[in-house]
């Protein structure tokens, strides 16, 4: 799987069926993941444990793949962090990563997810598309 982050409105989010619908910049580097725990364990870390990682706004068929929008404890927990603790964050998911991303990825994408959402408008969340993608 690929996690995409991004930012919008919920109507633009909805149209977004693959990463080619993206109007805008994903807030970070899409990650290949494998499987949904990897960005569970995200909320974990950030003391959000047994609150899960959000809603799916859809899923999947057979002209879209599954869009996730991000719960608004997590978005504000995310936003909140300096960068020490970004760091330690990235370190903490890393060891416990399914993702294949290094250290250096992960703390690069935990930083973009903070800009994007320090700079987002007030009718914008953050969504997360999951594409099925070959190796």
């Amino acid at each position: 799987m690929e996690a995409t982050f991004f930012k919008a409105r919920r109507d633009d989010a909805l149209r977004v069926a693959s990463q080619e619908d993206l109007s805008i910049e994903p807030a970070g580097e899409p990650v290949r993941v494998e499987s949904m725990a990897w960005l569970l364990r995200l909320s974990e870390l950030l003391g959000l444990a047994g609150q899960g990682f959000g809603a799916p706004l859809r899923d999947t068929t057979c002209r879209s793949f599954p869009l996730w929008q991000l719960p608004s404890a997590l978005i504000e927990r995310l936003a909140e962090l300096d960068d020490d603790a970004l760091d330690a964050l990235a370190e903490a998911w890393h060891d416990e990563s399914q993702a294949d991303a290094d250290l250096y990825e992960l703390g690069q994408l935990l930083v973009e997810l903070r800009e994007a959402l320090q700079t987002r408008g007030d009718d914008e969340a953050l969504y997360l598309l999951v594409e099925e993608k070959a190796l």
